[in-house]
């Protein structure tokens, strides 16, 4: 009998109400499915219970009937995805059974790493985000602190990078964890070999809802282009949304070789555009992994993105593609790899290998699964 395990995540995807949620997270849930008995929960009052490409979610109205379904079930241990209070509380204190809780980074790091989404018109809406991090932060010291004193607990960070931010901001030193990046879909952002021509040809997708994602830098690295001789042989090609948009995109929607859409795409149409793209434009102010970029390099794209938080593990500079500080640098390296279209198709190369052996869903996978079949261990024991 396969070991049955309940996964908690709040934002869920549900396409019946057409809401997003946390594809990533059903990604993940998927394949787990193929090798565990796994059930999704969570709380809401507008959803009712459904099934997502084969995975079973149930939707409780109260944290009751959450424990009813529980005590039935009987899980031999819960996957959470941005942990909440009560699934600490009402999951794993009240039936003692073990828990890898996924670290993504909004619930575990401190108001004052992202000063840059201040919005001076909104002072105290800011003021109230502050307060509500500080609690947050301070739910998940605690959290730490249980994990530290027994083996329930097990915490799984995308990123190096992540795991020190948290120990920073909780003021603790966390024993019990691992690294397990979130998996890339390489059959599906499968590489198709590039030309020169592919170097000329530079995506941005982007959400523009904020300015943690720098399309600002972006923007202001395409003016700084538009001063080069060859500026009129490249293509710039903005994917996204969101309430900067109008603002960022007003710098450069006369150009005529920049291509605006104000619009979303799923992962089938993302992958359908690589093809057609050498450069991925993504500077970012912070990221826990970059997905996004992740998924691009895997289809052979040149990453041109920030020596920022947790991206270097990821990108290897001038290898797989080029870390930055500024807009300047952005439009130097994006001038190199149109200099060197050589430099531009091994690192094309580069790109979609690192991230194989490194972010592979299949790799990844297997990572997870015995990370949990020994928390599940460690308390039979």
């Amino acid at each position: 009998m396969r070991p049955k395990i309940i996964l908690l995540n709040q934002a869920y995807p549900n396409p019946e109400i057409k809401n997003l949620g946390n594809p990533f997270v059903h990604d993940r849930a998927k394949l787990l499915a193929k090798y565990f008995d796994l059930v999704i929960a969570k709380t809401s009052s507008i959803e009712t219970d459904y099934q997502y490409e084969n995975v079973k979610v149930k939707c409780f109205k109260n944290l009751n009937d959450f424990q009813i379904f529980t005590k039935e079930y009987d899980p031999k241990i819960f996957i959470i995805h941005f942990c909440e209070p009560w699934m600490f509380r009402h999951g794993i204190l009240k039936f003692n059974i073990p828990a890898l809780i996924f670290v993504h980074g909004s619930e575990a790091h401190s108001w004052y790493r992202i000063l840059f989404i201040l919005n001076k018109n909104n002072i105290k809406g800011f003021l109230k985000f502050m307060v509500f991090n500080s609690f947050t932060v301070l739910n998940f010291r605690k959290m730490i602190r249980f994990s530290n004193k027994n083996k329930l607990i097990h915490f799984a960070f995308v990123s190096d990078w992540m795991r020190k931010i948290t120990e920073a901001d909780t003021f603790t030193k966390i024993k019990n964890y691992s690294i397990i990046h979130n998996g890339i879909d390489t059959n599906l952002f499968i590489y198709r070999k590039k030309t020169a021509q592919h170097r000329k040809k530079i995506l941005i997708l982007r959400s523009f809802d904020s300015k943690k994602y720098a399309n600002d830098l972006s923007m202001a690295a395409i003016l700084k282009l538009s001063k080069k001789p060859f500026f009129k042989i490249l293509e710039f090609h903005i994917y996204g949304k969101g309430m900067w948009w109008e603002k960022e995109t007003n710098k450069i929607k006369h150009f005529p070789n920049v291509f605006l859409n104000n619009n979303f795409l799923n992962h089938q149409q993302i992958q359908a555009l690589h093809k057609d793209f050498g450069i991925f434009l993504c500077p970012t102010r912070m990221d826990a992994q970059g997905v996004s970029m992740c998924e691009a390099m895997s289809s052979g794209l040149v990453p041109v993105t920030s020596r920022s938080t947790a991206i270097p593990e990821f990108v290897k500079d001038g290898h797989s593609g080029f870390l930055t500080v500024n807009s300047k640098e952005i439009a130097e390296k994006i001038e190199l790899l149109y200099n060197n279209p050589l430099v531009f198709l091994k690192m094309s190369e580069n790109a979609s290998k690192d991230i194989a052996k490194q972010s592979a869903v299949e790799k990844v996978v297997i990572e997870e699964i015995a990370v949990v079949e020994q928390c599940i261990a460690n308390t039979a024991v």
